[in-house]
């Protein structure tokens, strides 16, 4: 679709779209202030393809960087520059937040301690330079900054969701306990989304549940190696639900067959340890090799 863009080709939606939503019929939308339409195609809502990617992005990233192998040395770095590259190009600001998080916590899924954090750490600081750089003297890459990250707290649809999540908390005060019901008040906040349709208890089961997920994935990728398959499936799970809930916090209630997919992965991974020991190098299902 991008390069049918920059050749002013029309997108073929009705050859590659399952749905008839103007939308969706390619860059319709235009990005204010930059000679460039946004690049939304199959994706209804690009927040939502946004928090696809960023699930899905850890389980390539963590294996590249432990020297696993999925699919191939080469194939395996190929994906996960095509699923940044798309991420980038959803221009949604939940990505972008989903994106950030992602870098921040990369270096803390790392099962083990020593030199491979440190380099991790010092690449993301390199590359986090280099942006500044681009954006202080590149106008193009400043223009699209601008317009896709600092404007939206000011656009229509940041003003849009502001207003639902103060709609949802009026709902929260008036039923504080149970909430109106599973699905009954539109958000754009988990939080906010959680405590206005399922109250303080629906909350309190909800963190309690991701909260146990990720603390037993954090306990089980420091207590094995880098080159262990639990630290690795750990570590890549560990990633992947935190950068999720992170993006969810700005886009909606958790739910749909990306938050059933990674939060299953996650509670399956949480019981490798106990099936692994920690000297355990001999893997079958991901190779080295």
């Amino acid at each position: 679709q991008l390069a049918l863009y920059f050749a002013n080709v029309s997108y073929p939606y009705m050859i590659f779209n399952n749905s008839a939503s103007v939308n969706a019929q390619g860059y319709q939308a235009v990005l204010d202030s930059i000679a460039m339409r946004r690049i939304s195609s199959v994706a209804l809502e690009p927040s939502t393809l946004a928090i696809t990617i960023i699930g899905m992005m850890p389980l390539v990233v963590i294996p590249i960087i432990s020297k696993f192998r999925i699919f191939g040395k080469y194939s395996d770095i190929l994906i996960a520059t095509l699923l940044a590259v798309t991420l980038v190009l959803t221009t949604s600001s939940t990505g972008f937040i989903g994106l950030g998080s992602l870098c921040l916590l990369l270096p803390f899924a790392i099962s083990g301690h020593g030199r491979l954090r440190r380099r991790v750490l010092a690449a993301l600081v390199v590359l986090t330079l280099v942006i500044l750089a681009a954006y202080a003297t590149v106008p193009l890459v400043r223009d699209f900054m601008e317009v896709t990250i600092f404007a939206k707290s000011s656009s229509f649809s940041a003003l849009e969701r502001w207003a639902v999540v103060y709609i949802d908390f009026q709902y929260f005060l008036k039923y504080p306990f149970l909430g109106l019901g599973w699905g009954s008040a539109p958000t754009h906040d988990t939080i906010a989304g959680i405590l206005s349709n399922c109250g303080l208890l629906g909350l309190i089961s909800f963190a309690t549940l991701i909260g146990w997920i990720i603390r037993r994935l954090w306990n089980q990728l420091n207590s094995h190696t880098s080159s262990t398959f639990v630290g690795v499936i750990s570590g890549a799970m560990f990633l992947s639900i935190c950068c999720t809930m992170v993006a969810y916090l700005f886009s909606s209630l958790p739910g749909g067959g990306v938050f059933y997919l990674i939060s299953g992965l996650a509670i399956a991974a949480c019981g490798l340890g106990n099936n692994f020991s920690p000297e355990d190098r001999q893997v079958t299902i991901i190779s080295k090799t």
